[in-house]
Formats: C-alpha cells, sequence, structure tokens
C-alpha cells in the first residue's frame, strides 16, 4: 500500500497528478488533501460564518462531496483554489442568513480579523495588534475577503477570482480600494514610522 507520506505537498509537486489519483479512487490521494488543506478551509470557513460547528459541518459536507463525486469532477491543476470555491458555495447554501434576502443571488459573507490572525514582530504588543485589526475590519465585507485569500491564505488574484467567482479585474479593483481606504485610515498612519510592527499584508507592494 502506498504510504500518505509519499503524497506530501510541495510547490514542485504535480497537484493535476495528486488530483487525478484522486479521482480514480486512490484513497492515499484523498487523504494526502484532506490533511493538506483542512486546516486552511476550517479556518475560511470559521472567518465566513463565525460558528465553529457549522464551519466543521461545511468542510466535513465538502470532503464527503468529493469523494462520492469524485468521478465526475473536472481536471484541475491547482488543488487549493477549487476547493476554497467549493467551500464557499457550501457555505452560502448552508447558512442562508448570509444572504441578502430570500431573492438574493450573492451572499453576504463579512470576514471578521481578529488580533491573533495579525503577524507582528512583538507578539506581545495588544494595543498594536488591536488597532490594526480594527483598522481592517473596517473595510467592506468583500474588500476584506480578497486581503484575507491573497495574504493569509497566499490565493493569487486569479485563484480569488475563481473562489469569489467574480472576474480578475474585480479583484484588482477591490485590492486597490482597500489599500486606498487603509491609507487613509489616521490610527495606521501612526503605525507606519514602526516599521517592524507591521503585520506582512501592510509591507506588501501595493501599501508601499
Amino acid at each position: 500500500m502506498t504510504c500518505i507520506s509519499n503524497y506530501v505537498m510541495s510547490p514542485a509537486f504535480n497537484q493535476r497528478v495528486l488530483w487525478k489519483k484522486f479521482k480514480k479512487g486512490n484513497r492515499q490521494a484523498f487523504e494526502a488533501i484532506y490533511h493538506e488543506y483542512y486546516a486552511s478551509l476550517y479556518f475560511y470557513a470559521l472567518k465566513m460564518t463565525a460558528n465553529r460547528s457549522l464551519a466543521q459541518e461545511c468542510v466535513q459536507d465538502l470532503f464527503v462531496t468529493l469523494w462520492k463525486t469524485r468521478k465526475g469532477l473536472a481536471d484541475i491543476s491547482s488543488i487549493k483554489p477549487y476547493l476554497f470555491k467549493s467551500l464557499n458555495r457550501l457555505v452560502a447554501r448552508s447558512a442562508p442568513s448570509f444572504y441578502g434576502g430570500p431573492f438574493s443571488t450573492k451572499p453576504k459573507i463579512d470576514i471578521a480579523f481578529s488580533p491573533e490572525d495579525l503577524l507582528i514582530e512583538q507578539q506581545d504588543d495588544l494595543h498594536k495588534r488591536e488597532t490594526l485589526t480594527t483598522v481592517l475590519n473596517s473595510l467592506p465585507a468583500r474588500q476584506k475577503e480578497v486581503i484575507y485569500l491573497k495574504y493569509y491564505e497566499e490565493l493569487s488574484y486569479a485563484e480569488i477570482a475563481e473562489t469569489l467567482h467574480i472576474n480578475y479585474q474585480s479583484v484588482i479593483n477591490l485590492m486597490y480600494k482597500a489599500f486606498k481606504r487603509l491609507r487613509l485610515k489616521t490610527a495606521l498612519k501612526r503605525l507606519i514610522d514602526d516599521y517592524n510592527t507591521f503585520p506582512f499584508l501592510i509591507l506588501s507592494a501595493e501599501l508601499l
């Protein structure tokens, strides 16, 4: 029997091959995908729902559905954005309260950042983390979501577009508007002189 460790992901690993093995019913390939992406999927679902039980249920339902429907799934070259897109749809269906109304087709998902999310050099500086959290959470919901997917899940702009079911230019526009708003925040400007206290997303090229 092939060991799961043989399927451990790496930047050089051909995800297309792993996906095809999974589609053919290879349980080791399926378990490799599960172990590689479960944590990221769970935290994304938790950000969308703010409900641990619902987040766990959605992710488990996602993998159950994947296994049951594996033969009919499309061939893909990048697994993570495909899973995130599928989870995004599943959460929207599982949590009707995220919809704007009974006739709305777009879920009103509003990600909330927490001080623990922010990676800064001095983790004990609660005030700075709380300030940055407040600034990020002041952004519109869709802008927060693209920031989360880009800087916390490290998806490309194209992958974010796929995940959120929008076009590439819309992602660029959302990111531009988000950083334009951030530049205007007085609380953020007060911290800008202390370069080492910024989370990695604030040090990105978009803000410099």
